[in-house]
């Protein structure tokens, strides 16, 4: 139907938006929290009122420049914190 296709145009404007002006690890946590799919359900409100949009599939169509130092930041950087030693008894 035409909701169909302008809630699907409105998705791709969005996710577009979104993947142009971030970088790689902003965009990473920007799909682990779910910020596009509450941007997309907020923005299509007009259109049909969506719950529980979530962006489940992502796929690399051009795999960027990316030096191996700078890679290899990326994944120290992200490294969770291991937690508080604990004390045995």
């Amino acid at each position: 139907t035409a909701q169909v296709r302008q809630i699907r145009a409105k998705m791709t404007q969005i996710i577009t938006k979104e993947v142009t002006s971030s970088e790689y690890k902003d965009l990473v946590s920007k799909f682990i929290i779910n910020v596009i799919g509450e941007s997309i359900s907020r923005q299509c409100q007009g259109i049909f009122p969506l719950r529980d949009v979530a962006i489940r599939k992502v796929k690399l169509l051009k795999a960027p420049k990316l030096d191996p130092k700078k890679l290899l930041e990326i994944h120290n950087e992200a490294a969770p914190a291991a937690g508080k030693k604990v004390k045995k008894n």
